[in-house]
């Protein structure tokens, strides 16, 4: 089972309910599963400051927390800093990451009634653990496939880029776009020609065969940082220029 984390899953509980989640822990160290329950930990624990090092476990080192809830759950102090914690992990995570699971009814602050749970009052502890590598399973293979499809973006790669070609194609766009509008308005007697006159291009709109309009368009031999910097404002340009034409051929 692929896991970026260090525990598959961190066992918060009240001593009260130990027996219970020993037995949970039993079973998913037997099956594999990376579990934090502290009676494993013991040396690790040893001299460390607890305060600092279960913030630690409970916000940042498991794949997902199980809360044993109950009425010893709520009153006590090290199970609320665990669920402090586990709570500022999940206020930023987008899937699920705390796992309630309840002995009883007793309302814990920040765990919502609505937020899905297990009933333990019916379910031996064996049966929880299969649960839970069950959602192991379905959780790590839920994050590979979003991982593949998702966050891996195309990017098409460019070739080539010359600023100065680019500068010409947008200039020579403006002909071919007045062009069709034109034609569009034939039936009003609207035509247009286009030429070349000394290196500029010449765009003629005639109506009935008189002119009505004449605009040049033309570009002159640049450098490379040169033509760089034209193609900023030459696209803002050329579109300012057809806006106007076109607006002009739709009031004739």
């Amino acid at each position: 089972m692929v896991n970026k984390f260090e525990y598959d899953v961190a066992l918060s509980f009240a001593g009260e309910d130990r027996t219970y989640v020993e037995k949970v822990a039993k079973y998913l160290k037997e099956k594999g599963i990376k579990v934090f329950y502290d009676d494993y930990e013991k040396i690790k624990l040893w001299g460390k400051d607890l305060y600092v090092h279960l913030d630690e476990v409970y916000q940042k080192k498991a794949r997902y927390c199980v809360m044993f809830l109950s009425c010893y759950y709520a009153e006590k102090l090290w199970t609320n800093h665990e669920r402090k914690s586990a709570q500022a992990r999940a206020f930023t995570e987008k899937g699920e990451y705390i796992l309630p699971a309840r002995f009883d009814n007793t309302e814990i602050p920040g765990i919502p009634p609505t937020i899905g749970y297990i009933d333990l009052r019916s379910l031996e502890p064996e049966e929880f653990g299969k649960l839970i590598i069950e959602k192991l399973k379905k959780g790590t293979t839920n994050i590979s496939r979003k991982s593949e499809v998702f966050r891996k973006p195309k990017v098409s790669k460019i070739k080539s880029f010359n600023p100065y070609e680019e500068t010409q194609n947008i200039l020579n766009s403006i002909p071919t776009e007045i062009k069709k509008r034109c034609h569009s308005l034939s039936e009003q007697g609207v035509s247009c020609s286009v030429f070349n006159r000394d290196g500029r291009t010449c765009i003629r709109i005639l109506l009935y065969g008189y002119m009505v309009r004449q605009n040049t368009l033309w570009i002159w031999e640049l450098g490379a940082s040169e033509a760089m910097i034209l193609l900023v404002f030459t696209e803002l340009l050329a579109k300012c220029c057809l806006l106007l034409v076109l607006s002009m051929l739709g009031q004739i």
